[in-house]
């Protein structure tokens, strides 16, 4: 017994190729703009000023390190920056330290009794 085809599934093949064509088409154009965005950026390299039209993160960032400098000066920097902020923390720190302790021991060893809001007068658990 011969298997039939079934009806609901009609074949085109053209629109297969076409979809098959289109898509080699959309892959022609990738390549193409990659080769050309590629030489924009040789061409920036070479003249040492920043044009990139469009975001493209791996050409971005090899650009930006190249004129931001080295990163033992960036890290120094960086380090420098810290440790400045650092030493005003610790100063606010000392400065405010005693203030904060007394207001703590005054909120923890001062008793002041009230009833819950939610306790009804007369009622004894």
């Amino acid at each position: 017994m011969e298997k039939a085809e079934p009806a609901s599934v009609p074949i085109f093949p053209d629109r297969i190729q076409r979809l098959k064509d289109a898509r080699t088409e959309a892959q022609k154009e990738i390549e193409q703009l990659k080769a050309q965005k590629l030489a924009e950026f040789q061409d920036f390299e070479k003249q040492g000023r920043l044009h990139i039209p469009c975001f493209i993160p791996d050409v971005f960032f090899r650009a930006f390190d190249q004129h931001a400098g080295s990163s033992d000066q960036v890290n120094q920097k960086v380090n420098a920056d810290t440790d400045k902020e650092l030493v005003q923390i610790n100063e606010a720190f000392a400065a405010k330290k005693q203030s904060v302790i007394d207001r703590l021991m005054a909120t923890v060893v001062t008793c002041e009794p009230k009833a819950h809001v939610n306790a009804k007068p007369g009622v004894r658990v």
